[in-house]
């Protein structure tokens, strides 16, 4: 029912069901999640493009999905987030670390906060596969550098169960 956008019967008891429990509430004019320790995801519908909005295709849905989840994965997973970190720091160099605070900082990304800059690496780098919303060109490099990246990721092993899930 936020921004135009009119909720289903499911949706509808999932709203409800969250906010009787205090899990969300209505601040700002959005939902937000109340701390602590809670993560929520949304996703929207599969919907075509408005004047004012992108299409959201199964593949987007399934993009947003297995991006917000790489987060989850760093903030509740010490080792997972420590692989990410000795990955930027000991295998990127200081320019493919620079590509990606370009990027990010064309997202509205603050390119200081390193946490920040690691943590939406490994979201963007090995969990986003819908090319609209992360590839080779965004980045400014070449496909192969992109895919060689994402070799030398997988490379350690990384200690995550995301890479089992199905990568459409």
């Amino acid at each position: 029912e936020l921004g135009s956008i009119e909720l289903n019967a499911e949706e509808k008891w999932l709203r409800d069901f969250l906010l009787s429990r205090n899990w969300i509430q209505k601040q700002f004019g959005f939902y937000q999640v109340v701390p602590p320790n809670r993560i929520i995801l949304s996703i929207p519908q599969i919907q075509m493009a408005t004047a004012t909005t992108p299409p959201v295709t199964e593949l987007a849905r399934k993009t947003i999905l297995r991006h917000e989840l790489s987060h989850g994965e760093y903030f509740s997973n010490p080792d997972y987030a420590n692989y990410c970190r000795n990955f930027w720091y000991n295998t990127l160099t200081e320019n493919e670390r620079e590509r990606f605070r370009q990027f990010l900082s064309k997202n509205a990304y603050d390119p200081k906060f390193e946490e920040m800059m690691i943590n939406e690496m490994q979201a963007y780098l090995m969990h986003t596969p819908d090319p609209r919303g992360f590839n080779a060109n965004k980045l400014g490099v070449s496909e192969e550098t992109l895919l060689l990246w994402r070799q030398k990721f997988m490379q350690g092993k990384p200690p995550s169960h995301l890479f089992t899930l199905n990568r459409t």
